[in-house]
Formats: structure tokens, C-alpha cells, sequence
């Protein structure tokens, strides 16, 4: 209206807003550290101040760093506070990571958007927070810190317990979900659970192939999950999740295990049915992990669609990309 409304005045606004929502979002953070269960998933983003300094520092390294070369997480060695004028990213690095380390102890290269969800006190349904952070990593990267965070402030406390305590994660079965921080398998014990909803895509995608068998795979899951959105619809209570989890969900599970291994004899592992047989074969006890824990779900679906509402869209587009990193600072004010 009137030319008021520039690129350069509308960024402005997104970065006070930005700004001053950073303190909640750092303590939605931090009470989301002491969850008991967590749901999360992550997306391909695209932030173009991350691209381009990536590309002029693949042309020239040496006369472009990459601005976030030396920003550093709270628990890395060195690590100080960054300054109140510092970039919003560099901020946000600090509690929560940005550029982290694979396996092999390089650099993550993919720019990624994690979406992770709990409630902070168990029984209370008003901590429930959905919490996301974009960042050169993965969902086990953003779980490493608020678990290490929480183990710090509880060995601060004195309160070190005598035992691990379980955390609880599904998501989707990808290895760089679950946290890989070492210091956290001295107090955490991770109980990690699969996705239902990703091992029956499967068969729905290799029906052309086998369309009896995959058919009947497919309904079997569709039994599991009429029994879970029942249990919804009565009220989940512990006694009943458990007896229908043990009696019915459990039985059928089982049936579709015994399944697979008949479809994996029949079918090669490049075929889509074979994979999609020994995929439940070679993480069955992931999947059905939430048949003895009352409290898990048999999907991570809440995460997904947090980070992917239409569903046909299968990553994020730059009309979704986070606030904080839309207005990505890599320059003081």
C-alpha cells in the first residue's frame, strides 16, 4: 500500500519479531529437554543466505569463510556467549547447534529444518510444545542438546540418578534421528520406536507387483491402526492400551512379521516387494516397540504434518521456511 510495504521494511519487521520471541523460543527449548517422549522429523529447507555463502566458499575458501566457522554450541570447548548484537542464527547456535558433526567426524552439508515435539511435564497437556530449529544437521543433533543440557543441570543440582532414565522417540527409522552425543548414554537410556505408517507405504507402492499379497500386508496394518484410533476415541487409559496392545495389535503384528518372511523368500531384495518385506523384518522390534510401553504412538504422523500440512508436498518450499532463519543474520547489525 503505497510502496510502504518494501522487501527491506518487511524483513525488518520479521527480524524485531524475531528478536523478541528468541527468549521464548530458547526456553520452549529447554522445558521440551525434560520431556519424557518425543515425536520428531526433519525436511529438506532452503535459507539463500546459507547457499550463498556455501558457493562462495566452494569457489574461494580462503577469501570467504563460512560466517558460522566459528560460532560454537554451549558444550563444545572454547564456547563463549555470543554478544547481544550478534546474528539471531549465531544465537540460536549456541543453545541449540547449527553446523554439526557427522559420524566420521566431518561436517553435516545438508541445510534441514527439525521439527521435534513432547510435552515438558508428562500429565500436564499445556506444556505440550512443538519446537523447530533449522539447521546443517539432523534430529538426533537437536536431541543431543537439550538431553545434554538437561544432564547438566541435573548433575549442577546433584541430581545424577542411579539409573539411566528412558527417554522415548519415534520418528521415521533413519539412523540420524536418535541423539549420538556419547555423554548421554551415561544417563539416558533412548527406547527408539518406527513409524507403522512408513513400513505400509511400502506395500502400498509395491502393490503393481504383488497385488494379493501387499493387499493383504496393507489391511493388516489398517487393523493395527482401526484398534489404535478406537483406543483414542474410548480414552486411553494404561489398562486398556496394554490389553488391546497385547491381545490384538501384538497378535497382528506378528502376523505381518510371518508375512514378510514368506514375501522375502519369494521376492529378491532389489524387487520393491522384497524391500519392502525386509524393511519389517530387519526393524520389527522398532516397530513394535510401542506395544509394551502404553504411553508411545505407532506413528510419528503429528511431526510430519507439523512440517508438511498439505500432503501432497514432500519438503518445505521457501513460503515455509522458518521465521528465524528467513531473516538469517549473518552480518551485525
Amino acid at each position: 500500500v503505497g510502496g510502504y510495504f518494501t522487501a527491506a521494511r518487511c524483513l525488518a519487521h520479521l527480524r524485531y519479531v524475531a528478536l523478541r520471541l528468541l527468549p521464548v523460543h530458547l526456553a520452549h527449548a529447554r522445558a521440551l529437554g525434560s520431556a519424557r517422549l518425543l515425536q520428531t522429523d526433519d525436511t529438506p529447507a532452503r535459507c539463500p543466505e546459507v547457499v550463498r555463502a556455501k558457493n562462495a566458499h566452494d569457489e574461494d575458501p580462503e577469501k570467504n569463510p563460512l560466517p558460522w566457522a566459528s560460532w560454537k554450541s554451549k558444550f563444545e570447548s572454547g564456547a563463549t556467549p555470543p554478544p547481544e548484537d550478534a546474528p539471531i542464527a549465531q544465537r540460536l547456535a549456541y543453545d541449540l547447534g547449527f553446523a554439526n558433526d557427522n559420524k566420521t567426524g566431518g561436517k553435516r552439508k545438508a541445510f534441514n529444518t527439525t521439527v521435534l515435539i513432547g510435552k515438558a511435564r508428562e500429565e500436564d497437556l499445556r506444556s505440550f510444545i512443538v519446537l523447530y530449529h533449522s539447521h546443517l544437521g539432523q534430529a538426533g543433533d537437536l536431541i543431543s542438546h537439550l538431553l545434554l543440557e538437561r544432564q547438566r543441570d541435573r548433575r549442577a543440582a546433584q541430581q545424577r540418578p542411579t539409573t539411566k532414565e528412558q527417554v522415548f522417540l519415534v520418528s521415521d527409522l533413519l539412523k540420524t534421528n536418535p541423539p549420538t552425543a556419547p555423554a548421554i548414554q551415561e544417563d539416558f537410556e533412548i527406547v527408539w520406536g518406527g513409524c507403522m505408517h512408513h513400513a505400509r507405504r511400502n506395500f502400498v507402492l509395491a502393490a503393481d507387483d504383488d497385488f494379493i499379497n501387499c493387499n493383504n500386508v496393507r489391511m493388516l496394518f489398517d487393523a493395527t491402526a482401526m484398534y489404535e484410533r478406537r483406543l483414542t476415541d474410548v480414552g486411553r487409559r494404561k489398562e486398556n492400551v496394554l490389553a488391546v496392545r497385547e491381545k490384538i495389535t501384538g497378535p497382528l503384528w506378528e502376523v505381518i512379521r510371518l508375512q514378510c518372511v514368506a514375501l522375502a523368500e519369494r521376492w529378491s531384495k532389489g524387487t520393491p516387494v522384497g524391500k519392502a518385506a525386509r524393511f519389517v523384518i530387519s526393524h520389527f522390534d522398532k516397530l513394535t516397540v510401542h506395544t509394551k510401553h502404553e504411553h508411545m504412538p505407532d506413528n510419528n504422523t503429528l511431526s510430519e504434518r507439523m512440517l508438511r500440512p498439505d500432503r501432497k508436498s514432500t519438503r518445505l518450499n521457501s513460503s515455509h521456511t522458518v521465521i528465524s532463519y528467513a531473516v538469517f543474520c549473518l552480518k551485525k547489525k
